[in-house]
């Protein structure tokens, strides 16, 4: 059976989204029949872009390998906002808030992790809005909805249920029906997470780092937020040096957007809204 946790005495794997081998804190570690996949269950559970797959055969905790090779694959894209390192599929379920966590690192964050496996519902909200009430995160998707420059809702499916059953997004909805292309469509749409090179939140004027779309409040975990008006781009240091195409400078000439090239920097946005 695929999805098996191996024997006591072999040596275990890390888990392919978190880099860990943490049992206690993220799930047992499953790995699959080729011994070539390994995740912990609750990174799969929470991780946006995952739907269960009804076969039991080629999967792994639920979920099909394929899926969950394209999402690890996605999710080397995703710096979490914790620890600042790449393999964050789990978003916060608010839909205009730009944070993504490993599963520990939610945990740890003190993010708010709500989880009904009979209704498979398995949600984050990260620490900035764990007590935002039910009235309050539908204004706010309201408002969204009504925002022409607003990106396509993403899916916000997560976890599993029963074996023949599908998960239930945030919004209740069964994704049983849901085709092959419209889930690769979904994950696209969750991958890209609106990247533009600069972009600033309605009526604050300030500019957003065109990798995780924060600003300045970010500075102290992120690093200093570089700006150029004339190029219209504004990007973390951080995330510029962990961004596996940007390409930091030596020279001292053009030290004026963090020692990095700034046309690098762009194309290097650009990729990744094609991600």
């Amino acid at each position: 059976m695929s999805g098996q946790r191996k024997g006591a005495g072999a040596r275990l794997p890390k888990c392919a989204f978190c880099r860990t081998s943490r049992d206690m804190e993220c799930g047992q570690l499953l790995v699959s029949d080729s011994q070539k996949v390994a995740a912990h269950h609750k990174c799969m559970l929470f991780s946006s872009a995952l739907v269960t797959s009804p076969s039991d055969s080629d999967n792994i905790g639920g979920f099909s390998i394929e899926d969950v090779k394209k999402e690890i694959k996605r999710g080397n894209k995703l710096m979490c906002s914790s620890c600042h390192r790449p393999g964050a599929t789990i978003g916060c379920d608010v839909k205009t808030c730009r944070r993504t966590y490993h599963y520990y690192c939610a945990v740890k964050d003190k993010a708010q992790i709500k989880e009904n496996p009979s209704q498979g519902i398995y949600l984050v909200y990260c620490r900035k809005h764990r007590d935002t009430s039910p009235e309050d995160l539908q204004e706010e998707d309201e408002g969204v909805a009504n925002d022409s420059d607003a990106s396509p809702p993403q899916s916000r499916s997560r976890g599993r249920l029963e074996k023949g059953r599908g998960k239930v997004t945030s919004r209740g909805q069964s994704e049983e029906s849901r085709s092959t292309s419209s889930q690769a469509a979904e994950e696209e749409s969750s991958s890209n997470r609106d990247r533009s090179p600069i972009r600033a939140s309605p009526g604050d004027g300030g500019q957003r780092c065109g990798f995780c779309h924060a600003g300045e409040e970010e500075n102290e975990t992120r690093g200093m937020l570089h700006t150029d008006n004339s190029k219209k781009v504004a990007a973390h240091y951080k995330c510029m040096l962990f961004s596996s195409g940007t390409v930091q400078l030596t020279t001292t000439s053009r030290a004026e957007f963090g020692n990095f090239d700034v046309k690098t920097v762009i194309q290097e946005i650009k990729r990744g809204k094609r991600m």
